[in-house]
């Protein structure tokens, strides 16, 4: 089924944090959930971009824009925008939601992790990409060895 090409999906909601708190935290939902990477990340301290892949060659930007309210209050914009093209399928609307609900229950993880938790992410983190640089070269070493061995 295909629907008409759609505006970006928005949720708006306010937070009792200042904004570098919430931006702060933002940083961290790629270390809670894997699907997330930081696209964007402007020296405003208004806006992060996060991205995140779907399926096969597309992906989604989730932009939070960030607006004081009051000193210890912050408005914060989540917005869902195709990589490629817009909105046009009823399943990336479903889509889009999910990334929304899944993305504030993030948020919420994170401003409430202890500076300790948050360093403990970050070395997982830290291991876990060097796992993923040296194993590449081993096996490119096993195989120069095994095809100079013949």
């Amino acid at each position: 089924m295909v629907l008409y090409s759609i505006p970006n999906l928005n949720e708006s909601f306010s937070m009792e944090y200042s904004i570098p708190k919430i931006k702060d935290s933002i940083v961290l939902i790629p270390l809670l959930d894997k699907k997330y990477k930081i696209a964007l990340q402007d020296e405003s301290p208004y806006r992060v971009t996060l991205e995140s892949k779907e399926f096969l060659n597309s992906a989604v930007f989730v932009d939070f824009n960030l607006a004081t309210i009051q000193e210890n209050k912050t408005d914060v914009t989540l917005e869902i925008r195709r990589k490629k093209r817009s909105i046009d399928q009823y399943y990336e609307v479903t889509n889009a939601f999910i990334h929304i609900d899944n993305l504030i229950q993030q948020l919420l993880k994170a401003i409430v992790l202890k500076d300790t938790e948050i360093q403990e992410l970050k070395e997982r983190q830290n291991v876990f990409e060097n796992q993923n640089i040296l194993k590449p070269k081993k096996q490119v070493l096993e195989t120069i060895k095994r095809l100079w061995s013949i």
